[in-house]
């Protein structure tokens, strides 16, 4: 994390997590994914994300493979984790359960 912009982006043309230097200079990929449905860096220099369908990966911020962090539960009717925010500490991770695609009013923390 150090000497890096704590924030996360994603390149949609080529799939890409990636992180930008805070002194300037071309931002370096993290990893690749599909389309991101949220991310958060968190203090243990790791960062969780959220694709449309699944559970949460989460990959170290020196880049590598991610990894799976939850799945969904089709017993539950759960079609997605997303919008993750990793409290501090890094050792825990709110985020949102997607029922139905495209509605709020089924979502739950």
């Amino acid at each position: 994390m150090a000497g890096f912009l704590q924030g996360v982006s994603t390149v949609s043309a080529t799939g890409e997590i990636k992180k930008v230097p805070l002194g300037g200079g071309p931002s370096v990929t993290v990893c690749k994914t599909p389309l991101l449905y949220g991310a958060s860096w968190g203090s243990n220099d790791t960062i969780v994300f959220a694709n449309r369908l699944g559970g949460l990966s989460q990959v170290a911020a020196a880049g590598g493979t991610p990894q799976p962090l939850t799945t969904v539960d089709a017993k539950k009717e759960e079609y997605s984790h997303r919008l993750p925010q990793v409290l501090p500490g890094g050792k825990a991770v709110v985020f949102t359960i997607e029922k139905t695609p495209y509605r709020w009013t089924t979502r739950r923390l």
